[in-house]
């Protein structure tokens, strides 16, 4: 497990003040148990401002790069960024198999995921996966945003495997259909979650 003390977050590029809050959560951590360690990850042990920080700017600039979010407007995106869950994956581990429900988008905070899936032949036995690396700043699952109403989940059509420890934050459907509708109820318009569309109900801020 990873000792609280031997965490360093030198080359994140946080701001000071942010750095010297997070720091400041540390050693008081450690002040209560020497031995705190981060099995649940540094969120867990930062206060929710502090927290709300750090997954903002960590996440923000991520979310700017997905077509259908960007389109939202900042407030959307910050609900949206408020709402995304830290998680960490395991080298050589699976997040999606073929078959699997689309669940979840994902956005890469550190490490390489990897994903696979079948070129077209004309022979079976001659089929081929295809694999693409997708890295820091990058994200998984877009396919999710074509749901109409984030209920209907689209299926995997690949293999998604990390190709060493991975660090990202993930978008849960049902987060994200809480989100679209109270941006809609703000807004007036129907309740059918579905995206803004060049005449649509306008819940873009």
């Amino acid at each position: 497990m990873e000792n609280l003390k031997s965490w360093n977050i030198s080359g994140h590029g946080l701001p000071v003040d942010l750095e010297i809050e997070i720091l400041s959560s540390i050693d008081k951590k450690v002040e209560e148990n020497e031995n705190a360690d981060l099995k649940n990850g540094i969120f867990s042990i930062l206060p929710a401002e502090t927290r709300e920080r750090l997954q903002r700017f960590l996440c923000m600039g991520i979310l700017w790069t997905v077509p259908v979010l960007n389109m939202m407007g900042i407030q959307a995106l910050e609900k949206i960024c408020d709402n995304l869950k830290p998680v960490t994956y395991k080298e050589n581990s699976f997040i999606f198999r073929m078959g699997d429900p689309l669940d979840c988008m994902l956005f890469i905070i550190k490490g390489t995921v990897c994903t696979y899936s079948w070129t077209s032949s004309t022979s079976a036995t001659s089929s081929k996966m295809a694999a693409r690396l997708l890295g820091e700043g990058q994200f998984y699952g877009e396919d999710l945003l074509n749901s109409p109403d984030f209920t209907q989940l689209p299926i995997s059509t690949e293999h998604v495997k990390t190709r060493g420890k991975v660090q990202a934050f993930a978008l849960m459907a049902d987060d994200l259909a809480t989100v679209v509708a109270n941006n809609c109820a703000n807004n007036n318009c129907e309740e059918d979650l579905t995206w803004p569309q060049p005449a649509g109900c306008g819940f873009i801020f």
